[in-house]
């Protein structure tokens, strides 16, 4: 994935201090599936697990205050080491996927001296973008008052905000947190600084990355551009459609196939090889019918069936509605989806992704809902209620320019994707996409094939609606 760096200069010179200290999630909080983040009421909503850091484009107005997105010669330095039990930092310009990040060796009071004090009374949330070698920590914001000196135990003046969390080491997170989850700051017209400390390991054997770190401010002004329209727009025009009336081979003014094996399983390590064979793919009794077999065939010992409407159809906005039943047998992973139509020249995931259904292999209990981009993905579930594989459902999504809803059997679910109102590489959903349809066996999401022989995706129809 290439994300490109944005070149920026430093808004104004403040503070950061990056320290790490220890806050464990107990044991009964429990981990959220679709990002691996302790779900305690500290985290959940508020932070997103990321791939790599990201490009942001600023907001230069009062909504903003920054304090880094670009390194800048002669304003970043070690604190006084004397400072973290006299252990020495150092930092570094490192770029990662085409974006530059401040990286620490060790997190012993470790950033950048302030220059100033800052008024954040008026900003919302403190964002910052990082990655840590360790799980637990604390962020603290300091208001230094009105003499600007950092000085607790004579000054009375001084007052700490802290926001405990605990997160997986050794992945991009960005966090988004309401300053008022920073419990003791009762303050905030004098900024000083940021600390972060962990007390889970050694403090020198901490690395650190950090990117993107700035207050906002969010009013209810700027809300319905972040939510988009919503239900304000309706779908009701047929535009295409695929009844599968006709028996035999699927329309190919509609449909082409996907014959192979792909880059390494089609990027996924899957495990079948893709035919255009009747056996694999075929329309009868007014359904498609993709069935995933086991039998050797060009060094697989899996074949199933994949078409697209690449080169025969695509569109941007509207609604998508697919009838389906989806395959039974474990092992089997089958997906109804959609592409970036500009996928060969930008690649994957820059094109973006919307899977309008996916089934884990290993869990047929639950259907998953997730749209991929540069920057990550976004995914959640819902328990399948059993029926899947025995019942016919209506899947599908109501994709605008703002937002793109998930649905089954005409019931949206709450969780939307929503376009963000600054990270370029989140959205990419504003060029056309094309649909695909397809049973994958084994690979990330089809869990083990050990016990599996044959299984079928049947399809009613594909409709689409603008």
């Amino acid at each position: 994935m290439n994300i490109k760096m944005i070149n920026l200069k430093l808004k104004i010179f403040y503070s950061l201090i990056i320290v790490l200290i220890s806050f464990a999630c107990s044991s009964d909080e429990g981990i959220n599936e679709n990002n691996g983040i302790c779900t305690s009421d500290q985290i959940v909503g508020i932070s997103e697990e990321l791939t790599a850091p990201e490009a942001l484009t600023r907001n230069n107005s009062d909504s903003e205050e920054w304090l880094y997105d670009s390194y800048s010669p002669g304003v970043l330095k070690p604190l006084n080491p004397s400072w973290g039990n006299g252990q020495t930092t150092t930092y570094k310009l490192e770029n990662i996927d085409g974006n530059e990040v401040i990286a620490y060796n060790a997190l012993n009071f470790t950033g950048v001296e302030p220059r100033q004090t800052i008024d954040i009374s008026e900003m919302t949330h403190f964002n910052i973008t990082f990655k840590t070698t360790a799980e637990n920590f604390r962020i603290k914001l300091d208001d230094w008052g009105e003499n600007g000196v950092w000085e607790p135990e004579n000054n009375t003046d001084n007052v700490s905000g802290i926001f405990s969390v605990s997160l997986p080491a050794n992945k991009w997170y960005r966090l988004h947190i309401p300053i008022d989850k920073f419990d003791g700051l009762t303050k905030r017209e004098h900024f000083g600084v940021l600390v972060l400390e962990s007390e889970n390991q050694s403090s020198s054997t901490i690395k650190a990355w950090v990117d993107n770190i700035y207050f906002s401010k969010e009013t209810e002004a700027s809300v319905p551009e972040r939510i988009g329209q919503g239900d304000d727009t309706e779908f009701t025009t047929l535009v295409w459609s695929d009844e599968f009336n006709d028996g035999g081979s699927p329309d190919s003014s509609k449909w082409s196939y996907d014959i192979g094996t792909g880059n390494w399983g089609w990027g996924n390590g899957e495990a079948q090889y893709y035919t255009n064979k009747c056996e694999n793919v075929r329309v009868e009794d007014g359904l498609l019918k993709i069935t995933a077999k086991q039998e050797s065939f060009a060094n697989k010992d899996y074949t199933s069936g994949r078409l697209n409407t690449k080169g025969k159809f695509r569109f941007q906005y509207g609604r998508v509605e697919v009838r389906a039943k989806l395959p039974a047998a474990e092992g089997t992973w089958p997906a109804i989806w959609m592409l970036g139509d500009n996928k060969n020249s930008i690649g994957w995931p820059d094109c973006g992704e919307i899977d309008i259904v996916e089934q884990k292999g290993d869990d047929k209990d639950k259907l998953l809902f997730t749209t991929h981009f540069g920057a990550g993905s976004d995914s959640r579930s819902i328990p399948s209620g059993g029926s899947a594989s025995t019942e016919f459902h209506v899947y599908g999504i109501e994709w605008t320019s703002d937002e793109i809803t998930f649905m089954i059997d005409g019931m949206k679910l709450q969780d939307t994707y929503k376009k963000p109102s600054r990270y370029v590489n989140r959205w990419p959903f504003d060029a056309p996409q094309y649909l695909l349809l397809n049973i994958a066996v084994g690979g990330s999401l089809g869990g083990n094939t050990s016990g599996f022989t044959e299984s079928s995706m049947e399809i009613d129809y594909v409709r689409v609606y603008q």
